[in-house]
C-alpha cells in the first residue's frame, strides 16, 4: 500500500484502531498432510478477520462530529476489503454526559454502522458517558 493511500484512510481513523486476528497457527513452519491439497500444494491460510476499535470519541462528539462520522463511514465503506467483522467502541462516547447535542452527534456517527447488518458494533460506557448518582 502506498504512503498516499495509507494517509487517505489513516486520517479519518486517527484514533481508531484495527485489530486483526488469523486462525492460522504460526508456531510451526512445517505443513502437515492436513494442510495440503490432494495435489500436494499448500492449502490457503485459514480465514482472518479484523475488529475495528473506536476509543475515546468524546472530543469528536463535542468539537468535531464530522471526524466521528468519517471514522464510522470509513468502516462502513471498507469493512469488506479490510475483513472488519465487528466494531468495538471502548467508551467515552461523549465528553459531557449531560449535553444532548453530543449524544445526538455520537448517535448519528454510529447510525452509519447501524445502516448495514454486516457492520455490527458494541459500545462500552466510559467515565465521561455517565453522570454522578446525584445528577
Amino acid at each position: 500500500m502506498s504512503t498516499l493511500s495509507y494517509r487517505k484512510w489513516l486520517a479519518p481513523l486517527s484514533f481508531a484502531v484495527l485489530l486483526s486476528a488469523c486462525g492460522a497457527d504460526d508456531s510451526s513452519n512445517s505443513t502437515s498432510d492436513a494442510d495440503q491439497n490432494q495435489d500436494g500444494s499448500a492449502v490457503a491460510a485459514k480465514a482472518s478477520y479484523t475488529i475495528a476499535v473506536l476509543p475515546d470519541t468524546q472530543k469528536y462528539a463535542r468539537y468535531s462530529p464530522e471526524r466521528y462520522n468519517a471514522q464510522t463511514q470509513w468502516i462502513a465503506d471498507n469493512y469488506k476489503d479490510e475483513g472488519i467483522v465487528f466494531t468495538l467502541h471502548l467508551g467515552d462516547v461523549v465528553d459531557r454526559a449531560d449535553q444532548p447535542a453530543e449524544w445526538q452527534y455520537a448517535r448519528q456517527a454510529m447510525e452509519i454502522l447501524e445502516a448495514n447488518a454486516e457492520t455490527p458494533y458494541s459500545i462500552l460506557a466510559g467515565n465521561h458517558d455517565v453522570m454522578n448518582a446525584g445528577q
